[in-house]
């Protein structure tokens, strides 16, 4: 069945014009974060996490106990390196260099082996353990507090691995290098053992492992870059004691700052890149499947994501839809199924409806640290994951003050989108949003050129052109094209009795029956006021005249209305039809539509409401002439 104009390849949904859209709520003030305030309850409750800072908190305590009898740690000489190693180590915590795909590099690893260098085995764990405590008891999210008290235990575990290791065999050691050699080896052994372990809880799900050994390449590459530096602040301590061992640990800081501004250096690159190819793709480009797939594509590579997806407004303009959706290991977007069994949207969201809607509606960008968990979260922005939670980021696609889509950009992984992530996609979608306006503006211009304003069906020009590709078309492939040609009878007096309002709700009427009774490859088109033509392409005589009284049937069963202040009033109305084909009627398409006219107007003229076929030329009369 014919359900709309054949227009150019467009988008589901389609992209129509982008006139001023009417107001969407009445808040437009920007989105607030939805991170709680810390508060002491807050910090001192164990929820979910409960074993792991149960845990943790007695080791710490065990260990300060043992080293305070042991090893003399109430000594004053021991309490300024301590406080030092201490106050380094929870700075490393707070202040890691991000990479280009959302990996960190971090101190902490470093200056926990320091701490193994510079103090005895028991004391040494405990900078480390501390500062991870602190660290998670201001996280707000489970999973991190969960992922840093984690990655303190092993670093915890690898001092007392490597502090009593190495001191259990510095009896037998004949130089400092070969102490510090071992203590270095044991130390990396279990920290990297602690790494293989955080990569994928399950290991035999050889997907997850890679992705999570991938993450961290440049977080043990920090590592291994801080050895020296943790080697040197042990040689400094005899020498120069504290200061010496301040001086080196300078050195980290700078490790730090090289990599941060190289990572930053990296990222304005990439932004810059991915500039530059979203704005060849939106010169050259007029399909929005094609824009709309590099965009989400090059978006992923500058912001860590495990999926992405992009909502476009409907024609409406007070409805989002999802149109695509892409996945990490994907290098395609694939389009977004919004319909069910009983075709009902389940992709579409109202302007302030769920997070999505909401960042429509405020036209700002809004980052969840988990939005899995977040009550405002609607069921069908997210689709099944393999891990949770998820850290999720949503921005706003805004050209000219008006809101074209959301672009949504999901990670499995704790930790939250940063500003940083934000403005770099933000970039982008400024490209896309105006240019995706621009697309529909060009659709809409080019709909209202081909089509009639009144019955949305194919206008005369159009089918003119479209008369002449069939033409060619079912020349080439030796096929037949049937033309029928209508005429609704006595609408000269419907109009003079019931007036040209309901004349116009009559000919509106008369559209759909025919958009319905005839096939999604044929092509509908109003001649010219009551008059109508179809197209019927890779169809014969006989399935041509079948398909006209099937028209004719279905009109005359049709109830139509009368006057326009008596609704139940209902009046029928019928229909005279012609019927040609091409080549046996004609092979000009101009004498085609004139056969069929004839045969119309012979249709109304043998008493109406009837089909009538067309004439074959007589060639035979003509040759015998020129003969």
């Amino acid at each position: 069945m014919m359900t709309a104009p054949k227009l150019p390849p467009k988008l589901a949904p389609k992209l129509p014009s982008v006139p001023a859209s009417p107001l969407r709520g009445v808040n437009s003030m920007p989105e607030k974060s939805s991170r709680p305030a810390p508060s002491l309850p807050r910090l001192l409750s164990l929820g979910t996490d409960g074993p792991f800072w149960i845990g943790q908190i007695f080791v710490a305590l065990a260990l300060a106990a043992s080293a305070y009898f042991r090893e003399g740690l109430g000594h004053a000489a021991l309490h300024p390196l301590l406080l030092l190693l201490f106050g380094l180590a929870l700075l490393a915590a707070l202040l890691p260099a991000s990479g280009p795909h959302g990996q960190r590099v971090g101190l902490l690893p470093g200056l926990g082996l320091a701490s193994v260098l510079l103090l005895p085995p028991l004391t040494a764990a405990l900078p480390t353990l501390g500062a991870s405590l602190l660290y998670a008891a201001t996280r707000d999210s489970a999973s991190a507090r969960r992922l840093m008290l984690s990655r303190g235990g092993w670093l915890t575990f690898a001092a007392l691995v490597g502090g009593f290791g190495g001191r259990c065999f510095y009896a037998q050691m004949h130089a400092r290098a070969s102490f510090l050699g071992l203590v270095v080896a044991l130390y990396a052994a279990v920290y990297l053992a602690g790494q293989v372990a955080a990569a994928c809880p399950a290991p035999r799900r050889a997907r997850f492992w890679r992705q999570g050994m991938g993450s961290r390449r440049l977080e043990i590459a920090g590592f291994a870059a801080s050895i020296p530096v943790a080697v040197l602040m042990s040689l400094a301590q005899p020498a120069w004691g504290i200061l010496g061992v301040a001086g080196a640990a300078g050195l980290m800081l700078v490790l730090l700052v090289i990599a941060y501004f190289g990572f930053e250096v990296s990222l304005l690159r990439e932004q810059v890149g991915a500039m530059e190819k979203i704005s060849a793709v939106t010169l050259s480009q007029t399909d929005p499947h094609r824009i709309i797939d590099r965009f989400l594509q090059l978006s992923s590579s500058l912001v860590p994501c495990d999926r992405a997806a992009l909502w476009l407004t409907d024609d409406s303009q007070t409805k989002l839809e999802r149109v695509a959706r892409r996945q990490a290991s994907s290098s395609l977007a694939a389009p977004a199924a919004s319909k069910d069994g009983a075709g009902r949207d389940l992709a579409s969201l109202r302007f302030g409806e769920g997070l999505v809607g909401r960042v429509a509606d405020r036209k700002e960008p809004l980052t969840l640290r988990d939005g899995a968990r977040d009550p405002r979260l609607s069921p069908i922005e997210t689709y099944p994951r393999a891990v949770s939670p998820c850290a999720l980021l949503l921005v706003p696609l805004v050209t000219g003050g008006e809101t074209v889509g959301v672009a949504q950009f999901e990670r499995d992984a704790p930790g939250t989108y940063s500003r940083r992530d934000m403005l770099r996609v933000r970039s982008l979608a400024g490209q896309v949003a105006a240019t995706i306006a621009n697309v529909r503006l060009h659709h809409d211009i080019y709909t209202q050129a081909i089509t009639d304003g009144l019955t949305g069906l194919f206008n005369r020009r159009h089918m003119q052109s479209a008369l002449a590709d069939e033409r060619l078309r079912a020349q080439r492939y030796g096929h037949s094209l049937s033309v029928i040609m209508l005429d609704v009878d006595g609408f000269k007096s419907y109009n003079d009795t019931y007036g040209h309002p309901q004349g116009d709700v009559l000919l509106k009427m008369l559209a759909v029956i025919l958009r319905e009774q005839t096939r999604e490859v044929d092509i509908v088109g109003r001649y010219g006021g009551e008059e109508f033509i179809i197209l019927l392409p890779e169809t014969p005589k006989t399935e041509a005249l079948r398909t006209a009284e099937r028209l004719r049937c279905a009109v005359e069963a049709a109830i139509f209305p009368g006057f326009a202040d008596d609704p139940e009033m209902a009046v029928l109305k019928t229909i005279s039809l012609g019927v040609a084909t091409f080549p046996a009627d004609a092979e000009e398409m101009p004498a085609l539509v004139k056969q069929a006219d004839d045969a119309l107007y012979r249709a109304k003229h043998g008493g109406r409401n009837q089909v009538v076929e067309a004439f074959p030329a007589p060639r035979f009369e003509l040759d015998g002439l020129h003969q």
